[in-house]
Parts: structure tokens; C-alpha cells; sequence
């Protein structure tokens, strides 16, 4: 399992999944918060503990899933209707009851500061016939709206889940874990630790939501923590086994949101080249962020490491419905949190090497901006992902 660039090159295929790392080496496992945005993210999140507990009942351990191993599901409904759902400490709803868009808009409009900030690209509320307690309609920039007005709260929920993963006991947890899956010794010390961020990019609350709480993240972490962060996104086909009328802007909403992307990733200049000695481009500061309690201005924004993730493969088989490839999806990030291998030559690969596989991808020529300083070009910036998994006997 590696990135591969999307662009000229062919997918490549994933690790088979064990359950322990390599042998006589001191490993332990990695530290994760995931965290699910929409309805396809938080369905992925549920799939996932299940996963994990599954896992660890085969391994002979309790199915209570380690401290280390965090989960925030983050969504506009008064109630969750993710089918299967997180537990109740662990879903976000972004909107109180009786509250309708119109308020949103209006206390948002009420500070002057935040005009700049704001114009543009506002939905109106004149004709708009949605109920925000039950969800952004598929309308992203009423997600982005909503996701605007709630900073405060996103940060403030990440900032305790984020608190969690970092207690002195989640290291010992997992070193304990590890011992007794694998039966090998644990390295002891700190575990490393990254965010996943689970969302679709074809809807309205997920794909609104997905830029502002990646910032929220990369300012509530630590310096050693702020970049590793990974964005599994669901493209649109994902939803084409829905009735039409539930997937009537799923392809708008996903170019859009794949434009914030890329704006967001080459922001301040490419990644790792110097970004505020040689990029021609000031790091960002936001009056929204600023009201949500962050200091400083962000060099990027968004997941640092985005992967798309689509329902055929390139040898045309099909994930099938959108609920087998949450499913699909769900194994994949077991193998990230499990198999050491995974972690090792997948994860800690990605993070190392990164823009040194992006700037030696072979793109057509004009495909991205190609000129101007290495700071300046526009380096590939999404990847795939692929997953298998062997079972013997």
C-alpha cells in the first residue's frame, strides 16, 4: 500500500494485512484520531470500531477499543442518523434545535469583521428550503456556512478528544496491546501520532465542513503532530447506486470541493520548499479561526495527505453500493491502525516522502501549473489508494 499520484501512472495495489510488525525490531502501535465528517464519514467511523473489535476479539483481547485510538463524528443533525452510528460522546451535531439557516446567516452577518471573509459565496436564504436540523441538503456552502458559525465548538470537541489520545496512559495502552498480540516487546515511549479525516467530497455538510476542521486540527496540535494529517475523501460515484434526486449535485459539489483542495494545499507555496522564506504568497490568518480561539496564521489548509477514494477500481470492479465501500474502506483503515507493516511502509513513508514522490511523478505537460519557481508550481497534490487483503484456510 503507497500513494501513487493520480495523473499518468497506473493505481498501485495494496498489503496483504497481519497482525503484528516486523520481527526483533522495537515497534509499538501508532496513536490515532479519526475523525468523520457528513453521513459517509461518520458511517465509515462506526464500520471501523466494528472492525477493531472484531479484531481484537480474535486476538483474545477485550473488545474495548484502546484509548489511543480516538473517534469524533462531525455532523449538522440534531440527532445522528448515521446507520451504524458512533456512541453518543463521540458525534458533534453542529446545529441546536429550532435553529433555521436564516439565524446562522444573520449572527454570522452581525460582525462586520467577518464580511470579508463571508462575501461571495453565501447561499441565500430567500427561497431556500432546507431544515439544517436534519442535514446541509447537499447544498456545500451551507455546510461551509454552518461549519463557519460552529469553529468555536469543532475546536473546542477536538481540542478534548485530541487531550485524550495524549494522556500518559494511551502510550502504555498500546505498548501493553501490542505485547500481548504479537507477543514481541514493545518499544515503550511515545507513540506516533496522526489524524485521518473521513468525508466525502459530494455532498453538503462533509464536503463544507472538510477545509475548516482540517485548520481546526492543524492549529489545536502540537508542532510535531500539525502535518499529519490524511484525507480519505469519497469521490462522486460513490453515490450512484442512489435514487437521482439524491445525488443531483454530487458532481458540482465535488469539483468545487476539489478546488478548495487544491487552493488550500498549494497555499503559502508548495509543501516543504520553504514555504515563508521563498513563497510569494502570505501564510493565512482567518477572523474565523481567530474567533475559535487559534493563534498565528496557518501555512496550508486542508489534509496534507488528500486520497481519493472511488467505488471502481481501474480494473473495473466495483466496490458496489456506497455502504460496501464504507465497509471496504473500514478494513483498509484497520490495517492502519494494526499491521505494522502498514505503518511502517505506508504511513511513515507517506509522511517522509511525500513531495519527493509528488515532484518526480510524470505529469502531462500543462497539466498543472508547470513554471515559475519550485515553490510556485503546482506539484500533484491528490493521491489514490489501494487495499487488498489474503485470506488463507
Amino acid at each position: 500500500m503507497f500513494p501513487d499520484f493520480l495523473g499518468d501512472s497506473p493505481p498501485v495495489v495494496g498489503q496483504p494485512m497481519s497482525s503484528g510488525g516486523p520481527k526483533g525490531e522495537d515497534v509499538v502501535y501508532a496513536k490515532f484520531m479519526f475523525v468523520g465528517l457528513g453521513g459517509a464519514g461518520g458511517r465509515t467511523l462506526a464500520r471501523l470500531q466494528g472492525e477493531i473489535r472484531s479484531w481484537l476479539k480474535e486476538n483474545g483481547q477485550s473488545e474495548r477499543i484502546p484509548e489511543g485510538w480516538q473517534f469524533l463524528h462531525i455532523d449538522t443533525p440534531v440527532i445522528c442518523d448515521a446507520d451504524p452510528a458512533v456512541a453518543e460522546n463521540e458525534y458533534l451535531n453542529l446545529v441546536e434545535p429550532g435553529t433555521d439557516y436564516q439565524s446562522v446567516l444573520a449572527t454570522l452577518n452581525s460582525d462586520p469583521e467577518l464580511h470579508g471573509e463571508l462575501q461571495n459565496w453565501q447561499v441565500s436564504p430567500v427561497g431556500l428550503n432546507v431544515d439544517i436540523t436534519t442535514g446541509a441538503g447537499q447544498y456545500r456552502a451551507v455546510g461551509s456556512t454552518i461549519a463557519f458559525s460552529s469553529a468555536s465548538r469543532i475546536r473546542e470537541k477536538l481540542k478534548d478528544v485530541s487531550e485524550a489520545l495524549q494522556r500518559d496512559t494511551t502510550d502504555s495502552e498500546l505498548n501493553e496491546l501490542y505485547q500481548k498480540v504479537t507477543g514481541e516487546r514493545a518499544a515503550g515511549g511515545a507513540s506516533p501520532s496522526y489524524c485521518v479525516v473521513l468525508s466525502s467530497l459530494a455532498g453538503g455538510t462533509g464536503a463544507g465542513l472538510l477545509l475548516t476542521v482540517c485548520d481546526l486540527i492543524r492549529g489545536t496540535w502540537g508542532e510535531d503532530n500539525d502535518d499529519k494529517i490524511f484525507g480519505v475523501l469519497y469521490t462522486p460515484e460513490a453515490f450512484d447506486g442512489l435514487r437521482s434526486a439524491a445525488i443531483n449535485g454530487v458532481q458540482p459539489n465535488s469539483l468545487a470541493a476539489i478546488s478548495e483542495l487544491l487552493n488550500g494545499y498549494w497555499w503559502n507555496g508548495a509543501p516543504d520548499i520553504g514555504r515563508t522564506i521563498e513563497a510569494k504568497v502570505a501564510a493565512k490568518k482567518s477572523k474565523k479561526y481567530t474567533r475559535a480561539g487559534m493563534v498565528g496564521a496557518l501555512p496550508t489548509s486542508g489534509p496534507r495527505y488528500p486520497f481519493l477514494i472511488g467505488k471502481v477500481n481501474t480494473a473495473g470492479v466495483s466496490h458496489g453500493s456506497a455502504d460496501d465501500l464504507y465497509a471496504a474502506v473500514a478494513r483498509a483503515m484497520l490495517s492502519w491502525v494494526t499491521d505494522m507493516s502498514v505503518q511502517r511502509d505506508f504511513i511513515s513513508y507517506t509522511v517522509s516522502n511525500w513531495q519527493l514522490a509528488a515532484e518526480g511523478h510524470t505529469m502531462a505537460r500543462n497539466f498543472l501549473f508547470d513554471s515559475g519557481d519550485r515553490p510556485e508550481k503546482g506539484w500533484p497534490a491528490i493521491s489514490g489508494l489501494g487495499f487488498a487483503r489474503l485470506s488463507i484456510g
